[in-house]
């Protein structure tokens, strides 16, 4: 679902599109529950601290530390909630966590995007779609930099002639490395990231072997594959390698 309107935004006249992510959402929710588990911990242990008569900070201090506590975090004053009671230096604190209140986070403000463009020629399913394939640009440098396989860095030149030319053979190897992984990807092969395709394919080796029969004088070549990944070698004739 997603909401399209055009307002002026940063002096222009734009577009807007305000779509909801549940994987953002849950990821929120995850996130404000581990700081709500973080964060009740430590209050239980400054409750504890007044039990014994312990703390000798005055309630301003205590109600100054726990706010800046409660307020440091993702929507965390909105689900947590405490109470200091009592007249130092005999103070109570309770403290207390509404599901409610995390329930209506989630219905109004979690997970939403808010997409801001000048294509306003471009249709919604357009404008989502062109935020979501940022993913892949990113994901093409995360593969670039990978320093084992295809290694863009480190760079051991300092011309830019041979930059460019470094630059342009790491590029190349991505455009074949992905072109692979397609090919694996239509042979259904149980292969869920290029970087692991690459290591398992690297582990294949293939041996020479030159042998002579009898009394012959001629050699006989023979290229013969080392033990394969019993996950690879179904698949190894798809990929154009003969065992």
């Amino acid at each position: 679902m997603a909401y399209r309107t055009e307002a002026r935004i940063w002096g222009k006249r734009r577009t807007a599109v305000v779509l909801i992510s549940e994987t953002l959402k849950q990821g929120q929710i995850r996130g404000i529950l581990q700081h709500v588990t973080k964060a009740g911990k430590w209050l239980a242990d400054l409750a504890d601290t007044l039990g014994r008569g312990k703390q000798k900070r005055d309630r301003a201090t205590l109600e100054r530390d726990i706010q800046k506590r409660l307020n440091g975090r993702q929507h965390l004053r909105h689900v947590l909630t405490y109470r200091l009671d009592g007249q130092e230096p005999k103070l109570t604190l309770t403290y207390q966590f509404h599901q409610q209140a995390l329930d209506r986070l989630a219905n109004e403000t979690l997970g939403r995007l808010v997409l801001i463009t000048d294509r306003k020629e471009w249709t919604t399913a357009e404008i989502i779609g062109g935020y979501r394939s940022q993913a892949n640009i990113e994901a093409l440098f995360a593969h670039l930099k990978d320093p084992v396989h295809i290694a863009l860095r480190p760079q051991f030149h300092w011309t830019d002639q041979k930059l460019h030319v470094h630059v342009f053979t790491c590029v190349l190897a991505h455009l074949l490395a992905r072109l692979l992984f397609l090919k694996a990807q239509r042979a259904k092969m149980p292969f869920r990231s290029q970087e692991k395709l690459l290591e398992t394919l690297g582990n294949v080796r293939s041996s020479t072997v030159l042998q002579r029969y009898g009394s012959s004088k001629k050699l006989h070549v023979a290229n013969i594959l080392e033990d394969v990944d019993e996950a690879l070698a179904p698949h190894l004739a798809s990929l154009g390698i003969d065992l």
